[in-house]
């Protein structure tokens, strides 16, 4: 089952990439600091970082592929600590207004921890592009594994260039 995911992630992000080569407009880059309260019992902060490009297919849409890492801290009383993850997404952007946009993606976050395995993850979002050049995204993060999860609900503060 791993592997398939691992393979559908690959396949769709070469699919987005490949995609989004074809089109005229220039793709962008944000590079933008996560930060997360997860709703999943034992854990209470989630922060990191994250790069994303986004390839414009049309003047409201755009096709996302998105890499960053971000550390889990655990409560002290579920024995206190720390794990990362590194999630590799794509997915869609769609613009309601030329500031407001949704987000959805899916894809696989890597655990750091040794034997950790990957995990299953979707991301959908509501976003507002600030300025040119500065993004909030509001936005519910889902991950699983063999019948468990984890889940959180954060905000993604992004620079454009």
């Amino acid at each position: 089952m791993k592997r398939l995911m691992f393979i559908v992630a690959i396949s769709t992000m070469l699919a987005i990439s490949a995609s989004a080569q074809t089109k005229a407009s220039k793709p962008s880059i944000s590079i933008g600091v996560d930060a997360g309260i997860p709703t999943s019992k034992g854990y209470s902060f989630v922060i990191g970082g994250s790069l994303q490009g986004d390839f414009n297919v049309a003047s409201d849409l755009a096709l996302t592929l998105s890499a960053g890492y971000k550390s889990w801290s655990i409560k002290d009383d579920f024995g206190g600590g720390s794990f990362g993850l590194v999630p590799v997404l794509g997915g869609i952007k769609y613009y309601f207004t030329p500031e407001v946009y949704g987000s959805g993606q899916l894809g696989i976050s890597f655990s750091t921890e040794s034997g950790g395995g990957s995990l299953f993850t979707y991301a959908p979002g509501i976003g507002f592009k600030v300025s040119k050049n500065f993004d909030i995204l509001a936005k519910y993060t889902g991950m699983s594994k063999n019948g468990n999860s984890l889940n959180e609900v954060g905000v993604r503060l992004a620079y454009g260039f």
